[in-house]
């Protein structure tokens, strides 16, 4: 007699198959790949328009990955990202001379401060890390601090952490 799929040890390997597969984004201590935020900033458009110490969202574009960046789409000042615990994040500017991110200033509005405080790369990116135990729902709003020669200006995106990116 020919035994049928409950009998053999098929069954048992398709079951932890589909344990150990369906509802994660991501095995235990995976480290999760970095978020890239891209950035441009239009300049002239600043320097025209505003003051120093401005607020200046009607001249900056945020991208969510190179993808974005590079297609031009989903750009805003006002970008949310999402996050997982874990992740590192990297704010990369476009460059322009006399153009620089100086730094950042956050501000929970949900949950756990969950950024430890960025660094500035020696390519002109500021990297940071999302805290390994960062509450899911958890929301932080930044402020970009940067120069254009000399003079700062700033904008203010979200970060959120997420279950998944």
């Amino acid at each position: 007699m020919k035994p049928t799929f409950i009998q053999s040890p098929l069954w048992l390997i398709a079951i932890l198959t589909l344990f150990t597969t369906c509802g994660h984004d991501q095995d235990a201590g995976e480290t999760p790949s970095p978020a890239d935020i891209y950035i441009t900033i239009d300049s002239e458009g600043v320097l025209a328009y505003a003051q120093p110490g401005d607020e200046v969202p009607d001249f900056i574009s945020m991208y969510n990955g190179e993808a974005d960046y590079q297609a031009r789409t989903h750009g805003a000042a006002n970008l949310v990202t999402e996050l997982v615990p874990g992740q590192q994040v990297n704010w990369i500017l476009e460059q322009h001379e006399g153009l620089k991110i100086v730094g950042f200033d956050f501000q929970v509005l949900e949950g756990d401060d969950f950024f430890s405080a960025p660094v500035v790369q020696p390519d002109g990116s500021w990297t940071t890390d999302v805290a390994p135990d960062a509450a899911i729902g958890s929301v932080i709003k930044y402020s970009v601090l940067f120069e254009i020669n000399g003079q700062q200006y700033w904008w203010d995106p979200l970060a959120k952490i997420s279950t998944s990116t």
